[in-house]
């Protein structure tokens, strides 16, 4: 679709639906690239931009400008925190399933975190949340992650 019709608007869908599969055959790598064409490509339609952003959780972030948000409370409202040069975030799951990945992201999204995905050298995905100033915000969200979602979330250092 992209070489023989550059200029379609359906390339966006298109490769949003490629990468999908890439994700599910476990082709990260190349998931994460037609997420990023995808992104640049995506048209006004609000339902997709949000499929597409999901999706792009799973890829690690290039910029260390941007603003993440985490909850102030468990009322669900959000603070806006800007990223420090070193932070704290709760890993919530490290697994190697896409799909156990794609139902956390979406719990957590339903209740309010940010939530991103890391994925380590022996193919972990490691689903975390939050880039907190310090240890004591990181453990007070510790506390609330396990409260709501269960299992045992533990503090990590953010670079």
């Amino acid at each position: 679709m992209n070489r023989d019709y550059p200029d379609s608007p359906l390339r966006p869908r298109a490769n949003f639906w490629g990468a999908r599969a890439y994700f599910d055959l476990k082709n990260e790598t190349r998931g994460c690239e037609l997420i990023q064409n995808t992104r640049q490509d995506t048209t006004q339609d609000v339902e997709f931009k949000n499929q597409v952003s999901f999706y792009a959780a799973r890829c690690s972030a290039p910029s260390t400008t941007t603003t993440t948000t985490t909850p102030a409370s468990d009322t669900g409202a959000k603070t806006p925190t800007p990223p420090a040069s070193h932070a704290y975030g709760v890993q919530v799951l490290a697994v190697k399933s896409a799909a156990q990945v794609d139902e956390m992201l979406t719990r957590l999204k339903v209740m309010g975190f940010e939530a991103r995905v890391v994925r380590d050298s022996a193919g972990f995905f490691k689903v975390r949340v939050g880039r907190y100033a310090t240890r004591e915000e990181a453990q007070r969200a510790q506390a609330r992650l396990k409260q709501r979602v269960g299992g045992q979330p533990f503090v990590v250092d953010e670079p």
